[in-house]
C-alpha cells in the first residue's frame, strides 16, 4: 500500500486493476484506517481518472 500512496503523492494515476485491488482491500479491512485516510486525501488533491473509477466500479460488481 505504501507504494500506491507514494505513487498518488507524486500525482500519478492508478491503473484499473490497482484501483480494483485497493477497494477490495479496503472492504476486507486489510488496510489501516490512516492509510485509507491518506488515500482519500490524495483523491481530493486531484481528479480521479476514468481508469480509477472503472476499477472501483469493477470492485463493486
Amino acid at each position: 500500500m505504501k507504494e500506491i500512496l507514494y505513487k498518488l503523492f507524486d500525482y500519478h494515476y492508478l491503473s484499473r486493476e490497482e484501483a480494483k485491488d485497493i477497494l477490495f482491500q479496503i472492504v476486507q479491512g486489510t488496510i489501516p484506517e490512516a492509510q485509507v485516510s491518506a488515500l482519500i486525501t490524495c483523491f481530493l488533491m486531484r481528479r480521479i481518472s476514468v481508469e480509477e473509477i472503472m476499477g472501483f466500479r469493477d470492485a463493486l460488481l
